[in-house]
Formats: C-alpha cells, sequence, structure tokens
C-alpha cells in the first residue's frame, strides 16, 4: 500500500464525521483513542464512544504521537465502486 502525502484524515478508514457538524470529524482507530483520556472518558452524550477529534490528533507533531501529522496509523477507505 501507497500511503499518500499528506495522508488526510478525510481519506482513512477510522475517520468518522461528527454527529451535528459538517465539518468536523473524530478517529475511531483504537490506538488513537487509548492514548486519550477524553475519549477514554466521554460517552458522546449517547451512550457511543466520543473517539478523539481527527483534527487535534493531525495537529500533533511529536514522533510519540499514535498517530499525528505523519499519519502513522493511516489507512485507506475501502471503495465500495469496484
Amino acid at each position: 500500500m501507497n500511503k499518500p502525502f499528506p495522508a488526510l484524515c478525510r481519506d482513512c478508514r477510522f475517520q468518522i464525521r461528527e454527529p451535528g457538524s459538517d465539518w468536523n470529524s473524530r478517529c475511531t482507530n483504537p490506538y488513537v483513542n487509548a492514548k486519550n483520556a477524553w475519549a477514554l472518558a466521554n460517552t458522546g452524550g449517547n451512550g457511543n464512544p466520543a473517539h478523539t477529534s481527527a483534527n487535534d490528533e493531525s495537529g500533533r507533531t511529536s514522533f510519540l504521537s499514535p498517530c499525528g501529522q505523519s499519519g502513522k496509523l493511516w489507512e485507506p477507505k475501502e471503495s465500495n465502486h469496484d
């Protein structure tokens, strides 16, 4: 698999749209969420996991961040158009 540069969250299989928002998204990757105390503790008000803000995660530049700007955990969305 060739990861694009930049590896955009919108093209990642772990990205979901934030409920009630046309522009913000959430990261559902379990490794990203395991390192985020807010995502682990918050239920999103409806009993479902809140997940990590994709904006917050993609803004991380540290080599130690789970995914960050380098997109270390990025995986392509599966296409249903084959």
